[in-house]
């Protein structure tokens, strides 16, 4: 098809590409620009929630609260949503405080960009912690009260490349909840395990 243009030369149309142009770093005008919004932020103090986070964002009220009781992760900050009914949860600013904790406020739109642009709910609550480390395989304890050869072998299960976090999700709690000892996931391509509370 023919291609109708109010310029001679299409060299002469005006570019609405103009971001995708490459600088001699290889980084677009695009790129180029936020690093240079992102280094004014920074010199002036001024940062967003992304950039201030030290570890990894949990988020939820009930990840954040049971991660906070089991005192596995280092937190350094907690965002309550203003006015939302986190704010008001007792037992979760309860938590906070025993952890040394003063809970920061935040609008809905700061913790959604924190959390993904708001595809992952937060329910008004987001924590940086330090990232939960999974514990080698060959470093792994038996189950307390079984000596190999004697009675029922503990139940283990073995996931391989499960990269939703909701159905990871499920299934520990299933597992759980059916009794199993303990549960095996590959290191590569699997679901990062910090979207997990404890």
């Amino acid at each position: 098809g023919r291609r109708d243009s109010a310029y001679a030369d299409d060299d002469d149309a005006p570019s609405n590409d103009r971001y995708d142009d490459v600088d001699e770093d290889g980084r677009t005008r695009w790129q180029s620009r936020h690093d240079e919004k992102k280094a004014n932020r920074r010199e002036s103090g001024v940062l967003t929630l992304a950039e201030r986070l030290v570890g990894e964002a949990v988020y939820g009220r009930n990840p954040v609260l049971a991660m906070l009781g089991a005192d596995r992760r280092d937190v350094s900050g907690i965002w309550i949503q203003e006015g939302s009914d986190a704010s008001r949860d007792k037992a979760l600013l309860k938590a906070a405080a025993a952890r040394g904790l003063t809970p920061e406020y935040a609008s809905k739109h700061d913790l959604n960009m924190l959390t993904g642009g708001g595809s992952r709910p937060h329910n008004g609550v987001v924590a940086d912690a330090s990232p939960l480390a999974p514990t080698p395989m060959d470093s792994l304890p038996l189950p307390d009260g079984y000596t190999p050869g004697i009675g029922t072998p503990p139940v283990w299960l073995a996931l391989d490349e499960v990269v939703d976090p909701q159905n990871l999700g499920a299934v520990l709690r299933s597992a759980h909840f059916l009794g199993v000892s303990g549960v095996v996931v590959c290191a590569k391509n699997s679901v990062s395990l910090f979207y997990f509370s404890v």
